[in-house]
């Protein structure tokens, strides 16, 4: 079960993978729910490395699903969430409270670092996107919701981290501006978990693209595409195909 809040009211909704995590909270009204049930029911990040994870960021972590997903299944990984709405960041920080592996930043993932306006795109609470901050709009903050950008190398020198063995990216059309500048953004990521965003940033699945063309292995599970380098194969698909794509066959 997991908890619902909303103005002080409570209920809760039976989801399997969260019987251990009774007080894990979600707002009713929203599209909690369905994030819920996309990565502990439809298992999204489901993903199984021959070789042990030491760390993943999670940048786009919502309210915390897929880190607290993450911890159970590598209790030995340390999990860096990054997430830029606020409102989000508040239930992200009492959700993983409970896990001494998770650290979480408020912070929008950008390819240069300062700061950026986060802004509501009308579908959700899951929709929330980052953009630059213009010369004309820099003095009008008022009700604007602005926030730290910070470079995935600063995510690694702030949290002394050398690799990144998981980098799960679901931010709302940023892939594109993040990984932009190519597949040296990516040197020391060993598997990308990335949603694109074409429907709202035209290109973001060209760059994604452009972006990992030094990684060996390419898949697809519900809106998420895998990359991953030789070696990080997951153990799911040593038997069998199930959708994987050698790059460089297509």
């Amino acid at each position: 079960m997991c908890k619902a809040i909303a103005g002080g009211v409570r209920g809760t909704y039976p989801l399997s993978s969260l019987r251990e995590d009774p007080e894990f909270q979600v707002r009713m009204r929203t599209t909690d729910l369905a994030v819920c049930n996309q990565v502990f029911v439809d298992q999204q990040y489901a993903y199984t490395p021959p070789q042990g994870i030491r760390c993943i960021v999670d940048a786009g972590a919502n309210i915390g699903c897929s880190a607290v997903y993450f911890a159970k299944k590598f209790p030995g990984a340390r999990i860096i969430c990054i997430e830029a709405d606020k409102s989000n960041y508040e239930v992200l920080r009492i959700n993983c409270a409970r896990y001494p592996n998770i650290e979480c930043l408020h912070a929008a993932l950008w390819p240069v670092a300062g700061q950026v306006e986060v802004f509501d795109t009308g579908e959700g609470e899951w929709a929330f996107r980052a953009k630059e901050i213009s010369v004309s709009e820099a003095s009008d903050g008022e009700g604007v919701q602005r926030i730290e950008a910070i470079t995935i190398d600063g995510v690694m020198a702030r949290f002394g981290i050398e690799t990144i063995d998981l980098l799960k990216m679901d931010i709302e059309g940023g892939e594109l501006e993040v990984l932009r500048a190519g597949e040296r953004v990516l040197d020391r990521v060993n598997v990308l978990a990335v949603e694109c965003h074409d429907r709202w940033v035209p290109g973001c699945s060209r760059v994604v693209f452009a972006a990992t063309r030094n990684f060996s292995y390419e898949w697809v599970q519900g809106e998420t595409m895998f990359f991953c380098r030789e070696g990080w194969l997951p153990n799911q698909f040593q038997k069998g195909n199930y959708g994987i794509i050698p790059r460089g066959s297509t």
